[in-house]
This record gives C-alpha cells, sequence and structure tokens, in this order.
C-alpha cells in the first residue's frame, strides 16, 4: 500500500511505500476521517497524528464517505455529489457510479492522510520546509482565521457590490459612485473625470447599412458599398507599399441577390402551404369513402341476418 502524506501547515507533500503488515495493521478497520497515532510507521513518526481523508483502490476506484463496507458496491450519482464530477450530466441525471466502501481493507492500493499533530522529529520532505501558496483562502471563515479577522471585518476578495454596503464600508455619501468596475458610457466616464469631448478615431467605420447611409447622409438608392471604410494592411518590409486594402462586410444590405433569394424562399413556403391543404383535402376525401364503404358493410351484414331470421320464422 502506498501512503500519500499532506501537511496543510507548510504545503509539502509525499508518497511512501508501505510493504510491512504490521504497520499497516494501525489502518485496518478504520475509516475516512479517522485520527491515528503513526508511532508504529518508525521512530521518526513517534508523537505525529494522522487524519485519514480518502484513497483508491487496486483498480482506481475511490473511497465514498457514509458507505459502511470494505467491498465495492454501485450507487446511484447525481452531479455534484461525491465520487461524480458531472461532466456532461444535465440537471437531475444521475448515473450508477462504482465507489469503494468507508472501511479500509486490504484492496486499498493508496490512502491519503494528513498531519493533525506534528511530532518532536522533523520529517524530511514534509516538515523542514515550507512551500507558499498560490492562492489564498476563498471561504470567509478560513480568511478571518487567517489573518485574525473579527466578523465586522470583511474579508473579501473583490468587496461587497451593493451600493448602500460600498457607502457603508467606505463612508461615503448618497452622491458618491460607489462602483466596482466604474461607469461604461463615455459621457459619464468624461464627468468622472473632467475629460474633454475631443473623439478618437475609429479605427474601422460601421457594418451595418442603415449606420453607413446615416454617416454619410445617403438615401436608399445610394449604393453602400461605395462607401464603406476600407484599411490598408501595412507591408511587412519597412518603407514598402501597403499589402492590400481590408473593408468590412456590410450588414443588412439588400441587394437584387438578397432579393431574389427571399422570394425563392416565399415561393417555397407558399408551394409547401398549397401542397398541405391538397393533401389534407384528399385525406378527408379518403377518410369520408372509407366511412362510407364501412357503413355500407354494416348496413349490409344486418340485412342479412334479417332475412335469415324471416326465413327461419316461416319455416316453423
Amino acid at each position: 500500500m502506498k501512503l500519500n502524506l499532506a501537511n496543510p501547515a507548510t504545503g509539502c507533500q509525499k508518497m511512501i511505500d508501505l510493504e510491512d503488515d504490521k504497520k499497516l495493521g494501525i489502518f485496518m478497520e478504520k475509516r475516512l476521517a479517522a485520527e491515528v497515532e503513526a508511532d508504529a510507521l518508525g521512530d521518526e513518526f513517534k508523537g505525529y497524528v494522522l487524519k485519514i481523508m480518502g484513497g483508491q483502490d487496486k483498480q482506481g476506484f475511490p473511497m465514498k464517505q457514509g458507505v459502511l463496507t470494505k467491498d465495492r458496491v454501485r450507487l446511484m450519482l447525481s452531479k455534484g455529489e461525491q465520487c461524480c464530477r458531472g461532466y456532461g450530466m444535465r440537471k437531475g441525471e444521475r448515473y450508477r457510479k462504482s465507489v469503494r466502501g468507508c472501511i479500509i481493507g486490504h484492496n486499498i492500493s493508496v490512502l491519503h492522510c494528513i498531519i493533525v499533530k506534528k511530532g518532536p522529529e522533523e520529517l524530511p520532505g514534509l516538515t523542514d520546509k515550507s512551500i507558499p501558496r498560490r492562492l489564498g483562502p476563498k471561504r470567509a471563515s478560513k480568511l478571518r482565521k487567517l489573518f485574525n479577522l473579527t466578523k465586522d471585518g470583511i474579508p473579501r476578495r473583490l468587496g461587497p457590490k451593493r451600493a448602500s454596503k460600498l457607502r457603508k464600508l467606505f463612508n461615503l455619501t448618497d452622491k458618491s459612485i460607489p462602483r466596482r468596475l466604474g461607469p461604461k458610457r463615455a459621457s459619464k466616464l468624461r464627468k468622472l473625470f473632467n475629460l474633454t469631448d475631443k473623439s478618437i478615431p475609429r479605427r474601422l467605420g460601421p457594418k451595418r447599412a442603415s449606420k453607413l447611409r446615416k454617416l454619410f447622409n445617403l438615401t436608399k438608392d445610394d449604393d453602400v458599398r461605395k462607401f464603406v471604410i476600407r484599411r490598408e494592411v501595412p507591408s511587412k518590409e519597412e518603407g514598402g507599399k501597403p499589402r492590400d486594402s481590408k473593408a468590412p462586410k456590410i450588414q443588412r444590405l439588400v441587394t437584387p441577390v438578397t432579393l431574389q433569394r427571399k422570394r425563392a424562399r416565399m415561393g417555397i413556403k407558399k408551394t409547401r402551404q398549397i401542397k398541405a391543404k391538397v393533401e389534407a383535402a384528399e385525406y378527408a376525401k379518403m377518410l369520408a369513402v372509407r366511412s362510407k364503404e364501412a357503413k355500407e358493410k354494416k348496413m349490409d351484414k344486418i340485412s342479412q341476418r334479417k332475412s335469415q331470421r324471416d326465413s327461419q320464422r316461416k319455416d316453423e
């Protein structure tokens, strides 16, 4: 069995191979989240206490908390549950997945533990060095614990979003702008930072036909394609001629081709409607004929039975 040890205080991690049954005996019949004294693992582990966090069996199936067995079982799991990531699953969908029980047995190949209590001796690779955390904690309680904050402190990464809470945090008045990202509109940005109305030339012109007509005061009879703002592509060599010019594709442009395509679409739609009406009429006609034939057959049978009864009465 492999023992994966982690020290949350230093951020270090180490894998140990255990082949001695005496050393493995301290973990047998234990459950997940149980604390084990690690004195039997060696002299360097004296005084250390380990907490069992998880494990995998020899086939790679993970242990699941709450399944009180050593064997492997198949459970119906939904997205977000332990041992079920739920990639590609819909809301409310459940899969039947194989998991190992929470009791440790001989089928476990890897056991994950953390150091809860440190002993007098240092463990090389676990307690003798510390690895700085790349990202800090996210949970509010853990942030308060890390920075020794009270509940009045605000351990947030981005700060509050609500205007009233921002005013309370920074002692702002109602006239101030407590925004996390600031305004987006150009006029409000100029007002906020006392900017002038100096316009910045656009790198690309408008693409929509109506906006092009509005920009150049064109009528609907004018060809909008001649007024598209083109951009020259500079050459790769210094001082060379520009390679080419680029222009945006005009959106919502009405041309004879688009009108022809629209007429074709409408024609297909009308033919489908006419075809549906004709087929519905034919179907109704066929149903009427079949119902009439069925009615005639029924009346023939009734008349035959009546004639048979009359003949039987005459014979009597």
